[in-house]
């Protein structure tokens, strides 16, 4: 049974209290390799003049005001003072929101999808603030999920396709995972660019890179690669995940390649229509000039594991 105060699982999911416990601090931290700093997050308990049956009706902006007025009047805090503003209430009312309420970035979710959905719907919401769109998959135009284009939600490696993201159970907040895309981390600038390998100039080439698990900064060498996009496209960010930590979900290792049209990214598909590649797998695209990458193997080591690939 659980014993917490609403006020202690706030503090845990959100601020420094949590620290260890895969919260919100360290899922930002692993998500933009530390070049995010959410450990200055605070948690106010305030008290709105709202009637549920107003609170339904009312719109986010009006709603996020009566937040940040009341954030004023009863701790002396101004809003402005933080990036952001959560507001969360203990009744349930709506779906979870993340983006731009009354001037400023925000997200709105309420004490359910705190104590039942974690860093999996949380993480999603708060990309929001920082500007993200659902994430894709290129040439896909359905989805099983809904709430967003028919085409969202279709690429189940990435925080941005909640709820058909490949997230696991937790113990203390409901649910967990899976991380962030490198084109999503790269729009949030937390992608750490002196980690990612990049091909120089526009001839032709051939390059064998070692990549480490996109989120495992902690170990030496290149985090990502990044390779010349072909018809029209962006370049491709090629990424290395595993089922460890926030990716515990996604069952197994993969290389996954991204593009992006500046608003969101899409995932790319193999020659054979698979969304991931595994050891031995092609993703290739235009005829002239052409873009293929190929992952040669993955190497088992202790934690995490690392793989080798070819571009041309």
């Amino acid at each position: 049974m659980d014993t917490r105060t609403f006020l202690q699982l706030y503090r845990e999911l959100f601020t420094v209290t949590g620290i260890f416990s895969f919260n919100i601090v360290q899922y930002f931290d692993a998500v933009t390799h530390g070049l995010m700093d959410f450990t200055g997050n605070e948690v106010f308990a305030c008290k709105l003049d709202v009637k549920k049956a107003d609170g339904e009706t009312m719109s986010r902006d009006d709603l996020f005001k009566k937040a940040k007025d009341a954030l004023k009047t009863q701790h002396n805090e101004d809003w402005k003072n933080y990036y952001g503003v959560a507001v969360s209430l203990q009744t349930a009312m709506g779906v979870s929101q993340g983006g731009t309420f009354d001037g400023g970035p925000g997200v709105f979710a309420d004490i359910r999808w705190v104590r039942n959905n974690g860093a999996a719907d949380w993480g999603h919401e708060i990309g929001h603030a920082f500007g993200l769109e659902h994430s894709r998959t290129d040439g896909q135009f359905t989805s099983n999920c809904t709430g967003g284009d028919p085409a969202d939600y279709t690429d189940k490696w990435d925080v941005m396709s909640f709820a058909c993201s490949a997230h696991v159970a937790d113990t203390r907040y409901g649910q967990s995972g899976p991380g962030m895309n490198a084109w999503n981390m790269r729009k949030m600038q937390g992608l750490d660019e002196s980690r990612v390998w990049k091909a120089t100039g526009a001839a032709a080439f051939s390059e064998t890179v070692v990549l480490r698990p996109l989120h495992w900064r902690n170990l030496s060498g290149y985090l990502a690669a990044e390779v010349p996009g072909v018809e029209g496209d962006s370049n491709y960010l090629v990424e290395f995940r595993t089922p460890d930590v926030w990716d515990l979900g996604i069952g197994h290792a993969v290389i996954l390649v991204h593009r992006s049209d500046g608003i969101r990214s899409f995932l790319m598909k193999g020659i054979a229509g698979q969304k991931s590649l595994l050891a031995g797998d092609v993703f290739q695209k235009g005829s002239g000039p052409v873009m293929i990458v190929t992952c040669l193997r993955w190497i088992l080591l202790t934690k995490p594991q690392r793989c080798a690939y070819v571009f041309q």
